[in-house]
């Protein structure tokens, strides 16, 4: 009894000394001398080649086949092959007055996309399995970007 007490006692001990040498440690900043200004950047390898908005609502969503997930495929002239192969396509949601990039996700609620020459597909999964209740009436933008 004596002998566990005395290991107990010496592990506290120890593990407080070594907290207190870790939080007194600290690191001297030396600031090294000021570069010289760098080339003006150019214009970036991407630009937007379009933008559209579209409005899905609730009962437009359909349960996937093994109805784990709601999906729903938009249609877009705006996702060619040339996009596909050599472009980004990003999908934002609009929540709150803010449009939010997906995947986005709200509590165990999680939407994502991915796209193919002409379609964008939507997927609403509750993280923990099982078919969610029906996402809300929802506007979706999909911004089409191609490289330069």
């Amino acid at each position: 009894m004596k002998h566990t007490a005395i290991l107990t006692r010496f592990f506290i001990l120890s593990t407080v000394f070594f907290c207190l040498i870790l939080t007194s440690c600290k690191k001297e900043e030396i600031p090294g001398p000021k570069g010289a200004p760098g080339d003006p950047g150019g214009g970036g390898n991407a630009t937007i080649s379009n933008s559209a908005i579209f409005t899905i609502a609730t009962t437009h969503w359909k349960a996937n086949a093994d109805s784990s997930a709601w999906v729903y495929s938009i249609s877009s002239s705006l996702v060619t092959q040339d996009i596909v192969d050599k472009g980004v396509v990003k999908a934002y949601v609009l929540r709150d007055e803010s449009w939010w990039e997906l995947p986005f996700t709200q509590g165990d609620l999680f939407t994502q996309f991915g796209f193919v020459v002409g379609k964008v597909n939507l997927e609403f999964v509750d993280i923990h399995g099982g078919l969610p209740l029906r996402p809300v009436t929802s506007q979706y933008r999909i911004v089409v970007l191609s490289g330069s």
